[in-house]
């Protein structure tokens, strides 16, 4: 338990530091080995004391060392700056070839880490709760709480989801939210019309209409498992994720429950469920 706190911790410290103005770009630098020169900060286009102070804590959380008379990544720096790089080149593209600034995000002062899923399903359901017109939501995960919160609150508002495919185990946390009519009938229109299904999503992330949004940080060692997430405000990023999330939207097909499917009510699981309830 002691373990999974301090790996926590560990992830926010690092988080937090390269949320800070300076620190992903000597990282970037870094892995193609960084020059140790007076003149470096300059170059790099930064102040002398931001640019020390930065690499001060890059090196005592051992994402860069000293070799010879340059900085190169240690192999944790690598790993973190092949999760941050992916995730940079996946928002910073749009089909314009436009550039967005990554740290436009990470610079930003109304910015939260989330370390935990736990924390990732409070923050979503906040999202939810403080929403007002739409919210769009690309998940890899089914959690029932969040499950709930959506079918309360499709009625009053534009609410879309893309969902990465799952199985008949994983739905028992979908049967969990759906134990009335009323939520059947509700999460049915909502499978049926609202959302769409992909084989696999990359990462998660959701949107509102008042700009705020939430970006997960996948592990690529184990991308299965949830690793980290951003959430932050901010309009340039917002519709980035927006126009990303309805460009997807529009190419799927899919969506949960076919044309002629039946209602949830009808499925086995359910009457079992509801019959056992």
């Amino acid at each position: 338990m002691n373990t999974d706190r301090n790996k926590k911790n560990l992830t926010q410290k690092v988080l937090s530091l390269l949320s800070k103005k300076g620190a992903f770009k000597i990282l970037g630098e870094a892995k193609s080995e960084l020059l140790s020169r007076r003149d470096t900060p300059n170059k790099i286009g930064l102040s002398k004391r931001r640019y020390y102070t930065r690499l001060r804590g890059l090196k005592q959380e051992n994402l860069i060392e000293k070799r010879g008379e340059s900085y190169v990544l240690t192999e944790t720096g690598k790993q973190t700056y092949a999760l941050l790089e992916k995730l940079e080149k996946t928002l910073k593209s749009n089909k314009n070839g436009e550039n967005l600034d990554y740290s436009s995000f990470l610079d930003d002062n109304e910015k939260e880490f989330i370390t935990s899923y736990e924390n990732l399903v409070e923050t979503v359901l906040e999202i939810f709760e403080n929403s007002s017109e739409e919210v769009l939501l690309a998940t890899r995960y089914i959690d029932h709480q969040v499950i709930k919160e959506i079918i309360s609150k499709s009625e009053g508002l534009d609410v879309r989801i893309i969902a990465q495919e799952f199985n008949i185990t994983e739905s028992f946390n979908l049967y969990k939210a759906l134990l009335s009519p009323k939520a059947l009938t509700k999460a049915y229109n909502l499978a049926k019309n609202h959302t769409k299904v992909v084989p696999n999503l990359p990462y998660g992330f959701s949107v509102n209409a008042q700009e705020s949004a939430l970006v997960e940080i996948t592990n690529p060692l184990k991308p299965d498992e949830f690793f980290g997430a951003v959430r932050f405000r901010g309009r340039a990023l917002s519709e980035e994720l927006r126009e990303m999330f309805n460009d997807i939207y529009e190419m799927t097909e899919k969506t949960p429950i076919s044309s002629d499917g039946d209602l949830p009510s009808k499925l086995p699981l359910v009457d079992s469920l509801v019959s056992n309830d």
